[in-house]
């Protein structure tokens, strides 16, 4: 049986740190309001997010078992569901509704970092050096990742029908 625990952050409270070892469990909030923020949000143009009930935080590292991503600072007092990991399958088994409110919003964060790390590695607006993927591609192909390396030159394909590499990527993705 699934045994869930409520948590209390008073307004104020740092509920998540970036940087931060992962937590072993994500939160849903029940009751109250959240600023998740990056340290780098100023640099790239980002704004904080506010959630409020029904939205999780925490899901990336938790289930990444990586470090924190993000700060999270209660802005009113504050009550969250906690989950374990652990308890996650029995979660989504008994509730198919918070089960796809999850998978969006780790989709979503993983759509926003993929951005950001888009934006740090090639300064720049992402659609504006979509030449780079051609690059990216050949990286991956001169590395003997094929898989990645046709994940890229198709996207080239995509993003730039007027490339300068346009015809050397469709001889890789499309072979005569």
């Amino acid at each position: 049986m699934l045994q869930l625990s409520m948590i209390r952050f008073t307004a104020g409270s740092y509920i998540l740190m970036e940087g931060n070892p992962p937590n072993d469990r994500i939160y849903i909030i029940r009751q109250g309001q959240v600023r998740c923020s990056k340290k780098n949000d100023k640099a790239d143009g980002s704004v904080p997010t506010i959630l409020g009930p029904g939205d999780f935080i925490g899901v990336i590292p938790c289930m990444s078992d990586h470090t924190q991503i993000e700060t999270v600072v209660a802005i009113t007092d504050t009550v969250c569901i906690s989950v374990k990991r652990e308890q996650y399958p029995d979660l989504i088994m008994s509730n198919v509704a918070v089960a796809l409110k999850v998978i969006k919003a780790f989709s979503k964060q993983m759509r926003d970092l993929n951005s950001r790390l888009a934006l740090i590695s090639l300064k720049n607006d992402i659609s504006a050096s979509a030449e780079h993927l051609f690059e990216t591609a050949d990286y991956y192909e001169q590395s003997g990742k094929m898989n990645c390396a046709f994940f890229c030159y198709y996207h080239y394909l995509k993003a730039c029908p007027d490339g300068n590499n346009f015809e050397m990527a469709k001889k890789e993705v499309y072979p005569p």
